[in-house]
């Protein structure tokens, strides 16, 4: 049997990555402004909302013949009350409205993956999947927003339709975001 390890961020971007290839991410933040930024953020939140979990560990393990797909990370925001709320974050001096259309299909895949983990944890009658872009200087944030498509019976479908034991099998193992 061959274990294959890949975070949901890799997952994502493996899958869903489109756009223009000429899309350049100029005057981008540092990971030390990201990281400080989406804590405020969340503070401003956990504050507002007892119910609001950040930084939340998940796995799965999603089977394909003799190959097993481990699949990790953390979910920025989560709330169940009750449905669930998956909030992916993302800090950017960017023109969000380009980036969510350039990069938009990524980052709500990660959100998306992140709630088909949770749903298959806790029991949930619906999801919102949220994608919220964060301007660091300002603390500006402008969110995305899906429920149609995001129910909980087709979100715990979705890891078993991004990935094929054809992607696991060749391509994965070429990648060296993938651990074998």
């Amino acid at each position: 049997m061959t274990v294959v390890r890949v975070s949901v961020t890799t997952l994502a971007e493996f899958v869903h990555r489109s756009g223009d290839i000429n899309y350049r991410l100029e005057d981008a933040t540092t990971s030390e402004e990201g990281v400080a930024t989406q804590r405020k953020y969340q503070a401003k939140l956990q504050a507002r909302d007892a119910a609001y979990e950040t930084e939340e560990a998940l796995e799965t393990t999603l089977s394909f013949g003799d190959v097993t797909l481990r699949v990790g990370g953390r979910a920025d925001g989560v709330r169940f009350d009750p449905h669930l709320y998956v909030e992916e974050i993302k800090t950017t001096r960017h023109e969000v409205q380009q980036l969510f259309d350039n990069m938009g299909s990524v980052h709500m895949a990660q959100a998306k993956l992140y709630a088909a983990i949770l749903s298959t944890e806790r029991e949930s009658t619906s999801c919102e999947c949220v994608v919220t872009y964060l301007h660091p200087e300002n603390d500006e944030a402008t969110m995305f927003r899906e429920t149609s498509g995001c129910n909980v019976r087709t979100v715990r479908e979705i890891p078993f339709h991004v990935v094929s034991a054809d992607c696991i099998t060749q391509q994965c193992r070429s990648s060296s975001a993938v651990s074998i």
